[in-house]
């Protein structure tokens, strides 16, 4: 299928978050490749975006809007989990390209 067909309806997602005064999750996966998509909205304002690996690289993050939400440093970089996989990388290069935003601050 073409990059076109997995296209987010943001723009009615915000919209419904908006309606009716609550969050809005979208969530896709594929989980042979570790691509995902996030998006969040709270009350049509729109608060963050993830895409890792869906359209253009995989293992990159390719989208990365909003601030980090307090579930993600738990969920994507676990200290003990990341150390004991990645122990063969640097600290600063090959590490880094691999965190959204390429910072450190989550």
């Amino acid at each position: 299928m073409p990059k076109e067909a997995y296209e987010v309806p943001e723009r009615d997602l915000a919209e419904l978050s908006l309606r009716f005064g609550t969050d809005v999750l979208w969530l896709s996966f594929q989980s042979t490749v570790d691509a995902f998509q996030f998006y969040h909205w709270r009350n049509g304002e729109h608060l963050r975006t993830l895409v890792y690996g869906c359209f253009d690289k995989e293992h990159t993050w390719e989208r990365t809007e909003g601030n980090p939400e307090s579930w993600e440093r738990a969920v994507f970089f676990n200290p003990e989990a990341w150390n004991a996989g990645n122990k063969n990388w640097s600290a600063s290069g090959e590490k880094r390209r691999y965190w959204p935003d390429g910072h450190s601050r989550l």
